[in-house]
């Protein structure tokens, strides 16, 4: 890997966007619901909805944005191995590169999202990139594999 200068991936805009306009609607709902002041239970139903809605969307956002401006999810590939945020892996310690699928019952959920797990040689030294940072992540992990193999 000589030669390679140091590139360095953000979170994908689409999922920023994703969860601000996730957390925008259901507070927008909340609001509503509140300013509307009926004691109908559907009301009653739709605002515990909201404010669930609101508070997952709200938590994944600050989560994300928290990653992003401590750069803990910079996925970053140089010429000595690359790293996820802190994790980091050089490129004669890659012991396996591995293509996971989405797991089917959750995936809908946004439960185990598909990935490409990068093996350290201990157990607990891996990093896993996922189609926030990678679109392609059959090629990356080919990619991987072709510069594991050299």
């Amino acid at each position: 890997m000589s030669g390679v200068e140091t590139l360095s991936v953000p979170v994908r805009r689409v999922r920023r966007v994703f969860y601000l306009t996730g957390t925008a609607l259901f507070g927008g709902l909340v609001g509503y619901l509140v300013a509307a002041g009926s004691n109908d239970d559907y009301v009653r139903l739709g605002f515990h909805i909201g404010v669930a809605g609101l508070a997952v969307y709200a938590f994944e956002a600050v989560r994300l944005y928290y990653g992003i401006l401590t750069g803990r999810s910079r996925l970053t590939i140089g010429p000595r191995g690359i790293a996820l945020g802190e994790r980091r892996i050089d490129w004669a310690e890659i012991q396996d590169v591995t293509l996971r699928p989405a797991s089917p019952v959750l995936r809908y959920l946004a439960f185990g999202p598909p990935s490409v797990r990068i093996q350290g040689p201990k157990a607990s030294q891996r990093i896993d990139v996922t189609r926030d940072h990678v679109k392609d992540l059959e090629g990356f992990a080919a990619w991987l594999e072709s510069v594991r193999q050299r």
